[in-house]
């Protein structure tokens, strides 16, 4: 099978602030049922409220990385045709009605859809959950600033 039509997730634990790659996890009667799988062929329950399930969107960053929502990519300052205002600044990967784009918060309403710039190679180089920092100079982004949150307050609640 092709590797780029893989359907592949990772899940964020906003319980223990920690990124999970090795799921499993299936859909009955409109809820999802989401397990970790360990090492040793273990599972761990993962309770809905406790996570973010986001989803890989197939493309792969210039170091091969895949690139999932909820990343923070920056476009190499090598390409010739991109845009100079987005050169080298950061921003959020997200679903919308027509796949995966690439918004950029510091450009009020600015989107572009991935895979959309055909000659433009993207870094990662964080995820709003682990990364926040990266975002920092960054206006009308209130899914971070609810991640922080949520994030924050489960260190307080432990």
């Amino acid at each position: 099978m092709n590797d780029r039509f893989r359907f592949r997730f990772r899940v964020w634990d906003k319980s223990f602030c920690r990124m999970i790659y090795n799921i499993f996890f299936f859909w009955k009667e409109n809820t999802i049922t989401v397990y970790e799988l360990h090492k040793d062929a273990s599972k761990s329950y993962l309770p809905n409220s406790h996570i973010v399930l986001e989803q890989c969107t197939g493309l792969k960053d210039k170091n091969g990385k895949l690139i999932y929502e909820g990343d923070i990519v920056k476009m190499d300052s090598g390409c010739m045709c991109a845009d100079i205002k987005k050169l080298e600044m950061p921003c959020i990967v997200e679903w919308g009605d027509f796949g995966f784009f690439f918004h950029y918060p510091q450009i009020e309403g600015e989107r572009e859809y991935a895979g959309w710039n055909s000659c433009a190679e993207y870094e990662v180089i964080g995820n709003i959950h682990e990364n926040p920092e990266l975002l920092e100079d960054t206006t009308n982004c209130s899914q971070l600033n609810e991640v922080v949150t949520n994030c924050n307050q489960s260190e307080v609640d432990k």
